[in-house]
């Protein structure tokens, strides 16, 4: 009995000692193409158990297909592609930064505890192996990535381009039914709340298939784009499975994956599903459930974009949304309507300039027919003075023009009649309004309304922008009626012949500003001055003798001192705390020293402009 009990103890080591070394064995293997250590641990250790076998070298795929190009026989390296593109273990083991391959082979030939060399590190002929300053750089910027972030998109893309470089159907077949039994792997995962580790490099490994711009494989893009916007449902807001990968949740996941793209790997997958979406509307002549989900993953390209300021946002206009013949009217009573259906108004990002003007021209007439049949219905049933269904303004033309419209505007405000249709009348003249009056009435106020010599605006000679005069005088009234006037325009959809910079919008949409950026429109020298003085050094900066105290304009030719915080009068500026100077001077001339002026100007301008489709419109500085 006893010598049973040895001889199971002599097995039972003998064992331990093989899986020890098989897991050293594979360890190595696998850190030889430069997975992270741990990451490669963990495969090892399964493959030593047997659970999965070692995944193939990269480099054993790429001569198993110079071989079948030399022989024009693909079957073998098909089958190889389909594993290889089907494993989330091949795909785990592949496509990691060349740089890190290097160094994480020397440290575990290094601290290899046998003594035994590592395999020799296969020459994989990605684009980094003679690796320039900039590759170098965007290799070195990826190993400060989380593991499994750490995914060479060059690497990635050269596969995928050698294999289209087939031009083998059958290679074609191959990678599509890998893809589709990789994005089974992925949706399983992701609701059965399986982890998933190599789950970004599977995404990149799926999208990279360059015969997904072909039509008859659109059914691959259109569930891969259905189940990637699924895994990042709490984008838009719905109830979704918290999948796990990594420890990190599959959306955040995938918003870190696409926030670490550049502008190549960018613009191809918009690329692609631009194409997706203009060929299936043109083909469908509907809403498909794929154009809805190539939407919504073309949105989280879009955020990742914005963020980064990679791709010009013209690059997300879609060309068959942005055609005159486009429904544009439909699709905008169907998100207006708040019921939760799919609208490209949802997405506004995918409309141009052009088609968000002819929205808020819609939304504009929308309010204005339900103005009219208000007051109609009002007058109908004996309940309102005034039974005129139009704004109607009675003018004088000359210097009593500002003046009679100001009043007139001003008295629509008080009884509710400012969105009605606008119809104008110059006083002792014949003519009805069919738009060119209107057109005439609203040039003529913008000469009188921006004159320098009214006193509300200033004008640059040097940018020939307008801008609001800082002024301790109380103009509430008058730049609040001037506010409801431009409104007014806008929302009869004319145009008018002024210019103010863009950070105008900004402010009336209440986005937050840049500092001092958004200053370089409007005050290009102020600018620039600021930027060489965070360029000084302390000793410059007090020679200087700035203070956090500036002197402003406050009347025709009066200034005052102001603080830019609290004592700034005793603060002065220094290296250390130089930035904050700056921001607070830009805040200063674009918010504080206007403040009365805009707020009044404001408040008169979202009387009549207050519809979200002003909210299509975006900020481009």
């Amino acid at each position: 009995m006893a010598e049973l009990v040895e001889a199971g103890s002599r097995d039972t080591a003998a064992l331990q000692a093989a899986f020890t070394q098989a897991v050293h064995k594979h360890h190595a293997e696998l850190c030889s193409r430069g997975m992270n250590p741990n990451e490669a641990c963990a495969l090892a250790l399964r493959a030593a158990a047997g659970q999965v076998l070692l995944p193939v070298r990269l480099s054993e795929l790429y001569e198993a297909l110079k071989e079948a190009e030399s022989s024009r026989n693909y079957q073998s390296v098909c089958s190889m592609i389909r594993t290889f593109f089907a494993s989330p273990d091949a795909l785990q083991a592949a496509f990691w930064p060349q740089q890190q391959q290097q160094q994480d082979a020397s440290d575990q030939t290094n601290s290899s505890s046998n003594g035994s060399s590592l395999p020799e590190q296969p020459q994989q002929p990605t684009s980094s192996s003679s690796a320039t300053p900039p590759a170098a750089a965007a290799a070195a910027k990826l190993q400060q990535q989380p593991p499994w972030l750490q995914i060479d998109p060059a690497a990635v893309q050269q596969l995928h381009d050698r294999l289209e470089a087939c031009h083998s159907e059958a290679v074609r077949d191959a990678l599509l039914e890998g893809g589709q039994q990789l994005l089974l792997h992925i949706s399983d995962c992701f609701h059965q709340g399986k982890d998933n580790p190599g789950f970004c490099r599977q995404v990149c490994g799926l999208l990279a298939n360059p015969w997904l711009q072909h039509m008859e494989c659109h059914h691959l893009l259109a569930a891969a784009a259905g189940v990637l916007v699924e895994l990042g449902q709490a984008q838009f807001g719905a109830a979704a499975p918290s999948g796990i990968a990594c420890g990190v949740p599959y959306s955040q996941q995938l918003q870190q994956l696409l926030q670490t793209w550049q502008a190549p790997e960018m613009r191809r997958v918009v690329a692609l599903l631009q194409q997706y979406i203009t060929l299936t509307l043109y083909q469908q002549q509907a809403i498909t459930p794929g154009i809805e989900a190539a939407t919504r993953l073309l949105g989280l390209l879009e955020k990742a974009s914005s963020q980064q300021q990679l791709l010009d946002m013209a690059e997300f206009y879609n060309d068959a949304v942005n055609e005159p013949d486009f429904n544009i009217k439909e699709d905008y009573k169907r998100w207006n309507a708040g019921l939760g259906h799919f609208s490209f108004c949802g997405h506004s990002w995918i409309y141009d300039p052009a088609s968000k003007s002819r929205i808020l021209q819609l939304e504009n007439q929308m309010q204005q027919l339900a103005a009219f049949e208000n007051s109609m219905m009002q007058a109908l049933m004996g309940g309102a003075r005034e039974s005129c269904p139009f704004l109607l303004l009675r003018v004088r033309r000359g210097s009593y023009l500002l003046r009679d419209t100001l009043m007139q505007i001003n008295n629509a405000k008080n009884n509710g009649s400012l969105k009605k249709p606008l119809k104008v009348k110059f006083i002792g003249e014949e003519g009805v309004d069919e738009g060119g009056l209107q057109k005439e009435f609203f040039q003529l106020l913008v000469r009188e309304c921006f004159n320098p010599e009214f006193g509300m605006f200033v004008y640059s000679e040097e940018t020939h922008l307008h801008w609001f005069h800082a002024s301790s005088m109380d103009l509430d009234t008058e730049f609040e009626l001037i506010g409801i006037l431009i409104g007014l325009a806008i929302y009869n959809s004319h145009i008018l012949e002024f210019q103010f910079p863009l950070v105008l919008y900004k402010k009336l949409m209440g986005q937050p500003l840049s500092l001092p950026d958004d200053l370089a429109e409007l005050h290009p020298e102020i600018h620039a001055s600021l930027g060489k003085l965070a360029a000084m050094s302390d000793d410059e900066l007090a020679g200087m003798g700035l203070t956090f105290q500036v002197e402003t304009e406050v009347g025709f030719g009066e200034r005052v001192a102001v603080d830019l915080v609290p004592n700034g009068s005793s603060m002065p500026v220094t290296a250390a705390n130089v930035q904050r100077y700056i921001s607070a001077y830009a805040e200063h001339l674009l918010n504080g020293a206007i403040a009365r002026q805009f707020g009044a100007f404001q408040r008169g301008f979202l009387r009549l402009c207050s519809g979200k489709a002003l909210h299509f419109f975006r900020w481009a500085g």
